[in-house]
């Protein structure tokens, strides 16, 4: 079935259920009304790319529809997570390896309003 894939790392549905998805869906959509991205709160808009997962953990069903940045970031900074705390778990990762900038430029992947802003020493 197509976007349907082995799940390896502890994907959680919510933060007391740290359980890898039972059944797991993930696919790239189109937006056929506006939603809101489960991990930063932003509007994906009609017409925009998303990232749709439909899963079950615990013997739950749950649905979270992410922005694309947001998924981008996650892949390529974590193997586990928990839907909805990509941000704060991104706080704890940098607060507790590497810097993380050596490791991973978000602004690569942000929409321009959400760009970090950087300094540079001597300015």
């Amino acid at each position: 079935m197509a976007g349907r894939r082995e799940v390896n790392c502890q994907i959680g549905a919510d933060e007391d259920n740290y359980d890898p998805a039972e059944i797991f869906d993930e696919e790239i959509r189109t937006a056929r009304k506006e939603y809101k991205c489960c991990e930063c709160n932003s509007v994906i808009q009609k017409g925009q790319k998303y990232q749709y997962v439909h899963g079950m953990w615990g013997g739950e069903w749950s649905t979270f529809k992410t922005c694309i940045p947001c998924a981008t970031i996650r892949k390529q900074i974590f193997c586990s997570w928990t839907y909805g705390y990509l941000w704060s778990d991104l706080i704890q990762y940098m607060a507790d390896s590497t810097p993380w900038d050596e490791v991973f430029d978000p602004n690569d992947v942000l929409p321009e309003s959400m760009k970090l802003k950087t300094t540079k020493d001597g300015d």
